[in-house]
């Protein structure tokens, strides 16, 4: 058999540290500032946010950078403020998420996780927060059956 158990190969993720593309429930593991280090040597603060998808048992950073000309920061500050949107985050809040954004962590968000055409990298989309049930599953069409002194005006 080798070293290896083939079956688990086989099911080896493509990009272990990307989540699988499509749209997913995933959670905030982490938000914090950091420090990368780019292929020319120079070194980028950014805003590194983890999102897990629990299920699937994989991750992946979201990185805003802190740091570049107007053109750059323009694209930043768009790019965090559709995801605070999406978190349902209201804005009074987002001065304290800005000075603190380990706020974050443990937040559920549904994410939409798209394949770059040109580089095949994972890009994650943010779309909303995970909708519960609108009714119970039980009940059918018998909720409108309801007499009208109820509330319901059938």
């Amino acid at each position: 058999m080798g070293l290896f158990n083939s079956t688990d190969i086989e099911n080896a993720a493509d990009d272990p540290f990307a989540l699988k593309e499509g749209r997913q429930t995933v959670v905030i593991t982490k938000s914090e500032e950091d420090n990368i280090t780019l292929k020319d040597g120079s070194e980028v603060t950014v805003w590194r946010v983890t999102v897990a998808n629990r299920s699937d048992d994989l991750e992946q950073d979201v990185l805003f950078w802190m740091e570049g000309d107007d053109k750059q920061m323009a694209r930043t500050n768009t790019n965090i403020k559709k995801m605070l949107v999406a978190l349902e985050i209201p804005t009074s809040q987002w001065n304290s998420i800005s000075s603190n954004p380990s706020e974050l962590e443990g937040l559920e968000v549904v994410v939409d996780a798209v394949k770059a055409k040109k580089s095949g990298n994972i890009y994650v989309n943010w779309v909303g927060v995970p909708v519960g049930e609108a009714a119970p599953e039980s009940t059918g069409l018998d909720v409108f059956k309801q007499p009208a002194a109820q509330g319901m005006g059938f």
